[in-house]
């Protein structure tokens, strides 16, 4: 799914869930913790509501215990998220971030991947 970054003081998304990773990485705990990454492109609501998914928020929400170490990746790779839309968590509905990584763009394929940007 396309991804906006929220605009936070000068971070990019990618720093920002950079430095949120970094921070989970130094201690290796799961607390709790999350971090909203991004929201969900427009595009890609309209295109879920043709499909019969109406999102409750289109925030995107990484926590903790998804937290993979994360680094910059070089041309020819691409980053690859897969987001749970709607997933009920503590009470909440939230659109759940629940894997990163990163995929040779030569390998992407409609198949197994869908290019959004």
């Amino acid at each position: 799914m396309c991804i906006h970054p929220k605009k936070k003081k000068s971070y990019s998304a990618l720093s920002r869930l950079q430095a949120f990773a970094d921070a989970v990485l130094s201690d290796g705990m799961k607390r709790g913790r999350e971090l909203v990454v991004g929201s969900i492109s427009q595009e890609i609501v309209l295109d879920l509501q043709k499909r019969g998914i109406v999102l409750e928020t289109t925030e995107v929400t990484i926590d903790d215990a998804v937290i993979v170490n994360t680094r910059a990746y070089s041309r020819g790779r691409a980053l690859k998220v897969v987001i749970q839309p709607n997933f009920k968590t503590k009470g909440r509905t939230l659109n759940y971030l629940k894997s990163i990584g990163i995929v040779r763009t030569i390998n992407m394929n409609e198949q197994q991947f869908r290019k959004i940007k």
